[in-house]
């Protein structure tokens, strides 16, 4: 039986159960909360994310910044690749960018603090995600962008550094 990743059992937790707690926060940008999970990896923050952060410990000459970034970086290139969606426009690319809360050009205010204040935000985005009635993360487009994270190439991309490190 599987059981729920918490502090108790952090084997359980995976790159995407990492990536979705990324994209979750209500606070804190994601750099940021890498950075903290890095600098503190026995706290909450740092074991939930601690599938993305432990392999950057080989990086030892590194500060904890510059592994921030570079994790960051590897992020925000899966969001960008074209196996998330063929065009700017495609709503997976679109949620991702609410979720993990990245530059978009057609939302002109600061992305909102939850997810669902965020998914509120891409109603603007009509010929992207049609006339939308629910914008709870449960609905599309937020249950797309759960998903999507759980099985994102920036998952995969990360899954593959843990892999790497590890050999």
């Amino acid at each position: 039986m599987m059981t729920e990743p918490n502090r108790r059992h952090p084997e359980a937790i995976t790159v995407e159960t990492a990536l979705r707690h990324l994209g979750t926060r209500n606070h804190g940008l994601p750099e940021s909360l890498i950075k903290y999970a890095i600098d503190r990896p026995l706290s909450g923050t740092g074991q939930s994310l601690a599938p993305l952060t432990l392999p950057t410990s080989a990086l030892a000459d590194w500060t904890s910044e510059q592994r921030a970034s570079a994790l960051w970086q590897v992020i925000q290139e899966g969001v960008a690749d074209p196996d998330v969606g063929p065009t700017q426009q495609s709503r997976r690319r679109r949620a991702l960018h609410a979720a993990l809360r990245l530059t978009d050009v057609d939302i002109k205010e600061k992305w909102g603090a939850s997810l669902t204040d965020r998914f509120r935000q891409l109603r603007v985005l009509r010929e992207v995600f049609g006339e939308p009635t629910r914008t709870s993360p449960r609905s599309a487009p937020g249950s797309m962008s759960i998903s999507i994270i759980m099985a994102s190439r920036p998952a995969r991309r990360c899954t593959a550094i843990n892999y790497r490190s590890v050999a």
